[in-house]
């Protein structure tokens, strides 16, 4: 019989969709996760990071993650992977690890330093053994690769040499890992990531991931990924919450996340991938889909267009759905009113309105589209590049304090997640 694992990632327990807490879609989730584990009896379960939405979860989302843990105890599963994402406290995940490891749950939380302050990257090997004591997989577990990791600090350096450094850092840490792993020839190889891979398709092929602040250098770093495709059985990555293929090899993959964590997901399958194998290689992967839980939609248009469309809508979830509204024409308040009672009719909660429309430049449409938000819908950098451009700065001179923005965004994340 094959070695099975399921590849997810992304959980982002304890996070929210503006205001609202996901904790039921959540809950719903690790009870199908448990039910697919048991029906396919998987050997091992790999989670690619993120597995909180911050630093320092709520009580609710701790209690989940436990919970889930202790419940798979009882099942076939034997075997758990757990790697940071750049949403993780490593010394949160870390904290039990002790405990943990005796029970085949491995956390690696973060890159680990020798006695010589030297990367570890023997803690990054995790051997899967059976209850005979055989070796059945070779995990190759890297973490979210946080800048202080793999480079550093040069004075004087440019922001563009910092970027490249980071991601001869990433190939580099990639690289030694595929040389420690060659002496395993006969069981699966698998190594983990939580990073932003070259050619990489975005959620409603946005250019920035929703969520995410680019507070890490190496959350700008798309690193080309295509020289490790071959030294691995299997590449299990998370960060990217579309479930896709990179670089058309079947054997390198983003599970994406499990729920739909804001409105340009709407479209995306959310899938878990279970992959088997013979010997060193893969043998096949199988894509399972998750159910919805939750009910997300858009609705976008004129009024007469959005007020038909929510006519025709019904939600076919449990949970009550939510939704948001985009306007293409400006309306009343009064107008506005009956699209809530309509809402309300159909179990429908309304989480943001906004109202897009294209430039006029000389009394010309153009093709370009601006959409008003709420101070509450932009992140920090939103905010800082606005205030730049009321100083009136050259586009340079932007660019240049955008990444010491960035720069110093890192340096204080990374002191507050240690």
């Amino acid at each position: 019989m094959g070695f099975k694992i399921l590849h997810t990632s992304d959980w982002h327990l304890g996070a929210r969709l503006m205001s609202k807490e996901r904790d039921e879609e959540q809950k719903m989730f690790l009870d199908f996760l448990i039910e697919t584990v048991q029906e396919n009896c998987i050997d091992l379960l790999i989670v690619a990071g993120d597995i909180f939405d911050n630093g320092m979860p709520s009580n609710s989302a701790r209690k989940m993650y436990y919970s889930f843990l202790t419940r798979l105890l009882h099942t076939c599963c034997k075997h758990v992977v757990i790697i940071g994402g750049n949403h993780d406290s490593p010394a949160m995940l870390e904290a039990p690890k002790e405990v943990l490891s005796i029970l085949n749950v491995h956390v690696v939380g973060s890159v680990a330093s020798d006695e010589e302050g030297q990367i570890d990257y023997d803690n990054e090997i995790i051997e899967i053994k059976n209850e005979a004591d055989k070796l059945q997989a070779v995990i190759a577990a890297v973490p979210y690769l946080r800048d202080r990791d793999i480079m550093k600090a040069v004075a004087g350096q440019e922001y563009s040499d910092r970027i490249e450094a980071m991601r001869n850092g990433m190939k580099e840490h990639y690289s030694i890992m595929a040389q420690k792993i060659k002496k395993y020839s006969d069981v699966p190889c698998i190594a983990t990531g939580h990073l932003f891979a070259q050619n990489t398709i975005l959620s409603d092929n946005a250019s920035r991931q929703e969520g995410e602040n680019d507070i890490h250098i190496g959350n700008l770093v798309q690193i080309d990924m295509s020289a490790f495709y071959q030294q691995f059985s299997y590449l299990a990555l998370g960060h990217i919450h579309k479930p896709q293929i990179l670089g058309g090899k079947p054997n390198v993959r983003y599970s994406g996340s499990p729920i739909k964590m804001s409105f340009s997901e709407i479209n995306d399958r959310k899938i878990l991938l279970l992959v088997e194998f013979d010997g060193f290689q893969m043998e096949s992967v199988t894509e399972i889909e998750i159910p919805a839980f939750r009910t997300i939609q858009k609705f976008k248009g004129n009024l007469e267009n959005v007020t038909k469309m929510m006519e025709n809508f019904e939600n076919k979830q449990g949970l009550n759905a939510w939704g948001e509204i985009v306007f293409t024409d400006y309306l009343a308040s009064s107008e506005v009113d009956l699209i809530k009672e309509l809402a309300l009719e159909k179990d429908l909660e309304i989480l943001k309105y906004s109202i897009q429309f294209k430039k006029r430049v000389d009394g010309e449409d153009d093709s370009r589209e601006n959409e008003a938000k709420t101070l509450s819908e932009l992140s920090e950098m939103d905010i800082f590049k606005m205030r730049c451009k009321a100083e009136n700065l050259e586009e340079s001179e932007i660019e240049e304090l955008v990444n010491s923005f960035n720069e110093l965004k890192s340096w204080i994340l990374e002191v507050d997640l240690k």
